[in-house]
């Protein structure tokens, strides 16, 4: 029996080790792991921590709860069905307060001790909730140079790759974003998804109306793959405890940890705040004068809660398509099923469509992390979605609209024609509730689509492009 209380012996981590890497003993991964879903990136990650010309250690991206976890796993039992000795692939949850206090080279050392290997070749290092280890950039860019054939990867919750004064590690590192599931994914996963053709001849109503009530269900609680697959039938109760779950999670544990908050209650007041209005154009004044918080505690809650991939801000721009500096801007969720495990599903009558719908269309565009969105205002005229390039000219819109005529509305087609015509983009898309349309006005194409529809066809058109490249930052 212990007489002193002292550091923790090594042996103790390495019991741990061994616990948490069972394949090194049963030569599997748990089948709770292997038997779920696979993300469709699954197997673009895998060619991405197998290939040979990675340089650089790699660092996987993205929020709470959409999969990291057990595409991790996943990948860990390909690598075993791909010949890859059991005892050379490693995963290590430095979220566990029994590995923080050591450094990344000294769990690395005490792997190999605990599978009694004292090479430093050819092993697979995964690094759960990287962003637990201090100063972990610096910690991970010395371990792949000081051991440049094993490969070590980074699992992170928090974007802390590109903020807080980081930019200079930009190099260091080779980046893999895992969005939120896609629309695409979701019907995929669902299994309920009709191969519905876009040709004029054969749209349906009917299929659409089928098709909007997935959008729906997309909506509310489109990001939990657990409840999807769920025989149960859906209820508030299910969403609300697995949202709350990962919202805690990223709340009360990772923000108090990383950026030294102490009013938590206060943040997560201000969260729910902007996750009821998401997409409402708002002021920090205005802000500051409903929740009695300062501007500049604000702006650091709004660069913390981006930082952790819970918001998306975005800027407007003008008719000329330059910034306007009227300290206007809309904040959106990256997740809309975050609004309902806060409060409780839409409907398809809710004056919240709308910004919903948006707010779904911009989480498509997680998947592709570079692109840039602004929304157009000019007069009393507005664009809901704008794509800059990187010199942030305008090339390209979407506007969503909740209701079946938009086509008929020449307000609407005026405004699209002005700003494309000042831009010189040839076309535009004008989403509706079930209707689809061409409309020619002035050499330009407006194209109508019903939202659920031209939502699904985004997302798997980026998810099927995703699929053959890779990011590096």
């Amino acid at each position: 029996m212990p007489t002193t209380i002292k550091k923790l012996p090594q042996e103790v981590i390495i019991d741990r080790l061994k616990f948490e890497n069972t394949w090194w003993s049963d030569g599997f991964v748990p089948k709770y792991y292997t038997k779920m879903y696979h993300r469709m990136y699954f197997d673009l990650f895998v060619q991405t921590v197998t290939k040979k010309t990675l340089d650089k250690p790699l660092v996987m991206l993205g929020q709470r709860g959409i999969g990291k976890t057990s595409m991790v796993f996943q990948t860990i039992q390909k690598l075993i069905d791909l010949g890859i000795p059991v005892n050379k692939i490693a995963y290590v949850s430095m979220e566990l307060p029994t590995f923080r206090r050591n450094t990344l080279e000294t769990i690395f050392e005490l792997i190999r001790k605990a599978i009694k290997d004292d090479s430093k070749d050819d092993f697979f290092i995964f690094f759960h909730e990287i962003q637990y280890a201090p100063d972990w950039e610096n910690q991970l860019k010395t371990l792949a140079e000081a051991y440049p054939n094993t490969r070590f990867i980074g699992i992170s919750s928090i974007a802390i790759l590109k903020k807080n004064g980081r930019e200079t590690h930009c190099c260091r590192f080779e980046s893999f974003r895992v969005p939120m599931l896609s629309f695409y994914e979701f019907l995929e996963l669902k299994n309920s998804q009709k191969n519905i053709e876009f040709d004029e001849d054969s749209f349906n109503k009917d299929e659409v109306a089928v098709f909007n009530q997935h959008f729906l269900d997309y909506i509310n609680y489109g990001s939990y793959p657990d409840i999807i697959l769920a025989k149960q039938k859906i209820n508030h109760t299910i969403i609300g405890k697995n949202g709350i779950n990962l919202l805690n999670k990223t709340l009360l544990r990772d923000i108090p940890n990383f950026y030294g908050i102490n009013r938590i209650s206060q943040m997560n007041r201000f969260f729910t705040l902007l996750a009821y209005y998401s997409g409402t154009e708002t002021t920090l004044d205005e802000l500051s004068q409903t929740t009695e918080i300062s501007p500049k505690t604000i702006t650091k809650y709004i660069d913390y809660l981006e930082d952790v991939f819970l918001i998306k801000k975005i800027m407007p721009i003008g008719l000329d398509g330059k910034a306007i500096n009227n300290g206007r801007f809309k904040i959106y969720l990256t997740d809309s099923s975050m609004r309902t495990a806060l409060f409780q599903p839409i409907t398809a009558d809710s004056p919240f469509l709308v910004n919903l719908a948006i707010t779904t269309m911009l989480a498509q565009w997680q998947h592709v992390e570079r692109d840039m969105i602004a929304y157009a205002k000019w007069d009393n005229n507005e664009l809901n979605i704008v794509k800059l390039a990187e010199n942030k000219t305008p090339i390209w819109i979407t506007d969503i609209h909740s209701g079946d005529k938009p086509h008929e509305d020449s307000n609407t087609i005026s405004k699209i024609t002005e700003f494309c015509t000042k831009h010189n983009i040839p076309s535009s898309m004008t989403t509706t509730l079930d209707h689809r349309d061409i409309v020619l006005s002035e050499s330009m194409i407006h194209s109508f689509e019903p939202t659920s529809l031209y939502c699904y066809s985004v997302g798997r058109q980026i998810v099927e492009d995703n699929y053959n490249t890779s990011q590096s930052f």
